[in-house]
């Protein structure tokens, strides 16, 4: 099932479809095909795949989901040096 816009008759711009089986994609499309930013989801609702899709091939470099991103260690600020007077 789709639910989005259409163009000539075609899945065209953002869109959900959703097939039987429970999956989900929610993203853009480009002339009946999966193109551009998206998200596939499995029934059960957890990211199946997550980054840019090309003309229905899923990413080659999976983007990672936000609560899977790790933020790096926070650095204590630099400060310059004390000048002798």
């Amino acid at each position: 099932m789709f639910s989005g816009q259409y163009a000539d008759d075609q899945k065209q711009g953002f869109g959900v479809f959703t097939w039987k089986d429970g999956r989900r994609f929610e993203g853009f499309w480009h002339q009946g095909k999966q193109h551009g930013h998206g998200v596939m989801y499995k029934p059960n609702g957890e990211i199946l795949e997550c980054g840019v899709w090309n003309m229905g091939q899923p990413p080659e470099t999976p983007e990672e989901s936000p609560e899977m991103d790790v933020q790096p260690p926070r650095q204590p600020a630099l400060t310059a040096p004390a000048t002798k007077k």
